[in-house]
């Protein structure tokens, strides 16, 4: 690896293989991550001016990496979460704050979307906003572990303690009840946390990383390349041919799982390869390239409607009630909506138990 980044944002993956590589931005990934990039930009401006109001930024845009992102007010209805939580935090505030992260390693620094001290209970707060649908834990975090390392060895190195530290994820899009998830600990009690990562960290910059296959792999950009990744790949596929020899139904499932994520994950990497070397001319054997199915849309808008009035056919689609969420979202209390509208539950699914949920139960750090 040409560059190697210690970034924070990444821990959680470049902690489980120090040999990890961040997919690169780009205008074919979608416009999820360039949205959430842009709202942090909007969360840091009205965070910085106590003033200003969600309907002041709608309609602006927000260059983010090359792009243009045009902030909408469904997008303003997501952030507004994150924004308030923290203006109802009060204190001094830090917003968008770069901190370096020595304890972790030398080369270990970030941006912390938010941070506040409040002396009375010697209780530090971190926070960070995620935008995107994959949920984020915010149980043994390692992304504000790094951040809140940073800030200890700067700030609180004498009185690190008994400082109490409360790390907050706000995620609007989780499926999860609350979209505000907290966890309070320690400072004493994340010095552990804080010795595993800094290993990760030296390992990562060491002559030869170690690779380590596993779901972290999803945004690795080494997979086609990676030997941990294949030959894991390999292995669950063999594997998979005598599933029927696991006596216990729960080892089935998980090992059938582990092949299934890995597999697809296989073969997005080698499907992304091969377009990009068939773009610069190269043979794959038995592929090419086509375009697949696009979009058609109208491009003036007054001469469709006069066609469809000649056919006697309706241009315009049917005004529809927007989701109680969505209203939710817009300012209507759910206490108002509840009596006007009815909840149904999902489709029965097999969900397979979450250890951290079950070390926060029995662990002696769950805050």
């Amino acid at each position: 690896m040409s560059y190697i980044s210690l970034s924070p944002a990444h821990a959680g993956s470049w902690i489980k293989c120090p040999a990890w590589e961040p997919t690169p931005y780009n205008s074919s990934s979608g416009n999820n991550r360039y949205e959430g990039l842009a709202l942090h930009d909007v969360a840091a401006h009205a965070l910085n001016n106590p003033g200003s109001q969600m309907l002041d930024y709608e309609g602006t845009v927000q260059l983010v990496k090359g792009e243009q992102v045009v902030i909408t007010l469904e997008m303003l209805s997501r952030v507004k979460m994150y924004i308030d939580y923290i203006r109802d935090l009060g204190g001094n505030r830090h917003v968008e704050h770069k901190v370096l992260c020595s304890t972790i390693h030398e080369k270990c620094k970030g941006i912390i979307d938010y941070w506040g001290y409040f002396p009375e209970e010697h209780h530090l707060v971190v926070a960070d906003y995620k935008d995107g649908y994959r949920e984020v834990s915010i149980f043994e975090n390692q992304q504000l572990i790094c951040y809140v390392a940073g800030l200890i060895n700067r700030h609180f190195r004498d009185r690190e303690n008994d400082l109490k530290v409360t790390m907050v994820i706000v995620q609007p899009r989780s499926r999860e009840l609350d979209k505000v998830k907290k966890w309070t600990t320690t400072a004493t009690l994340l010095r552990g946390y804080i010795n595993i990562i800094s290993n990760a960290a030296h390992n990562r910059l060491s002559s030869s990383p170690k690779s380590t296959a596993g779901e972290h792999c999803r945004y690795c950009n080494r997979k086609p390349t990676c030997k941990a990744f294949n030959m894991s790949v390999e292995n669950l596929i063999h594997a998979c041919e005598h599933v029927d020899q696991l006596y216990d139904q729960g080892e089935r499932l998980r090992l059938l799982n582990s092949a299934s994520k890995m597999v697809s994950m296989s073969l997005d990497a080698e499907e992304a390869q091969a377009l990009v070397d068939i773009k610069a001319g190269k043979s794959v054997s038995g592929y090419t390239a086509t375009h697949g199915r696009g979009s058609w849309t109208v491009k003036d808008d007054e001469a469709v409607e006069s066609l469809a009035q000649l056919f006697g056919v309706d241009p315009h689609k049917a005004l529809v009630l927007k989701t109680p969420t969505q209203l939710k979202n817009e300012g209507i209390p759910p206490d108002m909506l509840e009596p006007l509208t009815e909840r149904f539950s999902g489709k029965l699914k097999l969900t397979p138990i979450n250890q951290d949920d079950v070390r926060k139960i029995f662990g002696d750090n769950n805050g």
